[in-house]
């Protein structure tokens, strides 16, 4: 994330154009702020406290490849989780992290199963039927996740997905540093 912030002590807030982790001979500025108000203001915009509570249990870890999980800048959120491996795994900051492999409703964390929804593929939560979410490739690389697919439902969405099959993914050479991880 670039945000040229920093929080200091639940009371102080510097903000300003100066970027304050290299900082050099620039002619930006930074304001500081002593205000409790402006100070929670700020936080509860980025959602502070969310960001570092991922954290409380040492730094978060990619449920696919173990790689580090990290905050980036969001289109419609202050941010969004991503795995440092380049399309490996993201969820939005609404998102629970997955536990175990296995992904849970977006909206309750609720048990979930493979369905159909607006004709696409998705995720339906079993105790609430309205609850949804998109399938996404990288979740297929959950092994759970793909245990609960109908096996003519998973060759479509490899095939959607560009997922190489399990028969042939050992001798592919599209990744071959990468091994697949559903046999």
């Amino acid at each position: 994330m670039h945000e040229k912030l920093i929080f200091i002590d639940n009371d102080v807030l510097w903000e300003g154009s100066l970027n304050p982790l290299s900082f050099s001979n620039t002619g930006e500025h930074m304001e500081r702020r002593f205000s409790k108000k402006v100070f929670e203001e700020y936080s509860r915009k980025l959602r502070l406290n969310e960001l570092i509570s991922e954290y409380d249990d040492g730094p978060p870890a990619c449920p696919i490849c173990s790689n580090e999980v990290v905050a980036r800048e969001g289109r419609d959120d202050p941010y969004f989780w991503r795995c440092v491996k380049k399309d490996c795994y993201s969820r939005s900051i609404d998102q629970p992290p997955l536990k175990g492999g296995i992904i849970t409703c977006a909206n309750c964390g609720g048990e979930v199963e493979y369905g159909e929804w607006g004709g696409k593929p998705a995720w339906r939560c079993i105790e609430n039927r309205h609850h949804h979410q998109k399938v996404a490739r990288t979740h297929l690389r959950l092994p759970k996740m793909r245990e609960i697919v109908p096996k003519r439902k998973l060759r479509e969405l490899d095939e959607r997905f560009g997922i190489p099959s399990p028969k042939t993914a050992s001798t592919s050479k599209i990744c071959p540093q990468e091994p697949f991880l559903f046999e």
